[in-house]
């Protein structure tokens, strides 16, 4: 996957693939009520706080720019509390390269993949039932009902 070093956009944009890492580390944020502004997002990131993966391969490690794992990341580990992070709105973009993406669809995927407001906690025993459409229904019934209610 090459997960942490960067990929050459035709627009220009780099690109750093992942795993659910980063999307973990926002939600973790979120949840202290710590709510970064890009600068910190970007330190965190050259640092190695905010992860790329959960766990970077040998291979991966040598071609990596972007190094951060869970275990290093200066927020709570949910994996480790007990928990598994879901999305409700789908986020993969396995079939199609990165490079062959639009920026429309790169910006699009990257606002629902690290907003807290598109994720959701489960019990790492249930976090198969993240994945079912009828359960992710619910968690989007939930949030709808919330913005109301605000």
């Amino acid at each position: 996957m090459g997960r942490g070093r960067e990929l050459q956009h035709p627009s220009g944009r780099v690109l750093v693939p992942t795993d659910d890492a980063p999307a973990m580390y926002l939600l973790s944020l979120a949840m202290e009520q710590r709510t970064p502004d890009c600068g910190m997002i970007r330190e965190a990131l050259l640092s190695g706080r905010m992860p790329v993966a959960a766990a970077l391969t040998d291979d991966e490690r040598a071609q990596a720019r972007y190094t951060g794992t869970v275990a290093t990341m200066d927020a709570p580990n949910l994996n480790e509390l007990g928990y598994s992070v879901c999305h409700i709105t789908h986020v993969g973009l396995r079939r199609v390269p990165l490079e062959e993406r639009t920026e429309v669809e790169l910006v699009a995927h990257s606002l629902l993949f690290l907003s807290p407001v598109n994720m959701f906690v489960v019990p790492k025993e249930y976090a198969g039932l993240g994945e079912l459409p009828e359960f992710v229904d619910e968690m989007d019934d939930a949030r709808s009902f919330a913005a109301r209610a605000n």
